[in-house]
């Protein structure tokens, strides 16, 4: 009874006809379509009128409609009034939408008679009237388009198999396992994200815009070093260039040596970035199986969007400070478990 309560909804609003299929379609969940009915008055046109139940089973469509003495809708099966309706999730539902009809465009000497109600059933005018509804109706759907193109370019309304068509105007490659949802959202917001590409703040609302990860971006760089074998013997640096032993546990590879570091020559005057995520355990608990791609996903836009003279690492937000167990690899070599190690520095 409540969706027949819907149904009642629109045709006693006297909807139009693309938000009734809007509203069938969504709500309802039933397969929607139109037909036109012919009707005089104008300020029904392009407005529901009536609604046709098709019942799955092919059994006999049941119409509502109001009652011409009335404001109440009658059930109307066969030519004769009953006094019940039912709608099932498969049922195919037919809007019944008021137009004045094609016939008004032909010459006079075509559609005398057809533009009023006194014209008899059987008649060649009405003849001509029904004639003419049919391929109104089955116009409807190209016409509709037509009206909705501004659709076409609408992330929010248009074709998912078209949203990387639209994103290569930007030069940017949507993965396909992003959610729909969220690769919407990130054309919606493309001309704001790209104002800040190629910054930390950027990257950091890249990554919450297209993955839902909270993450926080902390640009470091690698210690001046004094050459010693294979190895460079020195100190971490302040802002102002005197060293800092309160930065030691942020480099990579280091190792102490009294008060100095010893550190792989591969960051030696090397700056890169951190990506910090979320603790680790919360992570695993919340996606399961599907955090080794979100990470994937994490580190494949970090690749993108960087600053190209950067190199990164990814890590949770409980073993910032562990390096010991980063993994080296790069995009192409990314894996599952490279993704869930500790953390990774992609170059």
């Amino acid at each position: 009874m409540q969706h027949l309560a819907t149904l009642e909804r629109l045709i006693r609003e006297r909807l139009p006809a693309d938000t009734g299929m809007s509203i069938v379609r969504h709500a309802l969940g039933n397969p929607c379509e139109v037909e036109y009915v012919h009707e005089v008055r104008r300020v029904l046109d392009g407005r529901i009128v009536g609604v046709k139940i098709r019942p799955r089973g092919g059994t006999a469509a049941t119409v509502l409609e109001m009652a011409p003495d009335s404001a109440d809708i009658r059930f109307v099966r066969e030519g004769a009034q009953v006094h019940y309706a039912q709608l099932e999730p498969r049922d195919r539902v037919s809007l019944l939408v008021a137009t004045q009809g094609l016939g008004r465009h032909l010459p006079q000497v075509y559609n005398r008679g057809i533009q009023h109600e006194t014209s008899g059933y059987g008649s060649q005018a009405d003849f001509l009237k029904r004639y003419l509804l049919v391929f109104q109706t089955l116009a409807h759907a190209s016409e509709a388009g037509v009206a909705a193109r501004s659709a076409i370019m609408d992330p929010v309304r248009m074709d998912p198999k078209f949203l990387p068509w639209l994103a290569s105007w930007l030069d940017f490659t949507l993965d396909e396992r992003i959610p729909v949802t969220r690769r919407r959202i990130f054309l919606r917001r493309a001309v704001e994200l790209f104002r800040w590409r190629g910054t930390l703040r950027g990257l950091s609302e890249m990554i919450k815009t297209l993955t839902g990860l909270e993450s926080s971006i902390i640009h470091r760089r690698g210690p001046q070093p004094m050459e010693l074998g294979n190895c460079a013997l020195s100190r971490p640096l302040e802002d102002d260039g005197e060293a800092a032993d309160s930065e030691v546990a942020n480099l990579p590879y280091v190792t102490h040596a009294g008060e100095h570091l010893l550190t792989s020559p591969r960051f030696s005057r090397e700056e890169y970035f951190t990506i910090v995520l979320d603790y680790r355990e919360k992570l695993v608990s919340r996606y399961r199986d599907r955090l080794a791609e979100l990470l994937e996903q994490v580190a494949r836009i970090a690749q993108q969007e960087r600053p190209a003279h950067l190199d990164f690492v990814i890590c949770f937000k409980d073993e910032e400070v562990t390096h010991n167990g980063l993994v080296l690899c790069s995009t192409e070599a990314l894996s599952p478990n490279a993704a869930l190690g500790r953390a990774c520095l992609l170059g």
